[in-house]
């Protein structure tokens, strides 16, 4: 089965910057559903259009998702964005017996963190590749801005803003800069508490 029609057309085949192998898939089957592991085996973990997402191996991603202290606790981080959004999948009961898992998100210059997602499989094969998404959300005009201002991102980097938006920084264009992402993480999370918003 095929990671889903919608995705591929919007984001096409990723840059992979990190292989994904048989030891990889066995550690995170029953973690993470089939679907994405489908998607890792084909495209490995990897960057899309220019880096505006990027897939992530949950148990690298573990001592991030760490560090902001996260009411009921996600169950794997599997994405984030150019600028530092988190995207984990959390389960959840489902009304009469047996289990969901949705998409929870974490804006690190916010503190946001809220369900984008009931449906993972939904979520993450067709929401993010709706073209209003892509723009409004993801924020795809601001990162291409960014990429030519202070450059594209490697893989463990992220754009932040100077000063942080919680020292009072504007989070104008102008303001971006370009952090090492397990650092930056490491700053927001001491300066910015996640609070859960309600859709």
């Amino acid at each position: 089965m095929a990671f889903g029609d919608a995705f591929r057309s919007a984001y096409g085949r990723g840059e992979q910057y990190r292989s994904f192998g048989l030891a990889d898939r066995s550690r995170l089957e029953g973690i993470v559903p089939p679907f994405l592991l489908e998607l890792w085996d084909t495209d490995g973990w990897a960057g899309y259009r220019d880096g505006l997402l990027w897939t992530v191996d949950p148990q690298q991603f573990e001592p991030i998702v760490a560090l902001w202290n996260l009411p009921g606790a996600p169950v794997a981080m599997v994405a984030r964005t150019a600028f530092g959004t988190l995207y984990m999948l959390r389960r959840f009961e489902i009304e009469g017996g047996g289990t969901g898992v949705a998409v929870v998100s974490l804006d690190p210059h916010t503190g946001d963190y809220k369900v984008v997602g009931p449906t993972a499989e939904r979520f993450l094969t067709k929401r993010l590749a709706d073209r209003a998404y892509i723009e409004n959300v993801l924020g795809e005009p601001a990162v291409k801005r960014a990429a030519r201002d202070v450059g594209p991102l490697a893989w463990d980097e992220m754009y932040g803003y100077e000063p942080a938006l919680a020292l009072g920084g504007s989070g104008t264009p102008e303001t971006v800069r370009r952090y090492k992402l397990p650092e930056h993480q490491l700053l927001l999370s001491q300066l910015v508490e996640a609070k859960v918003r309600l859709l």
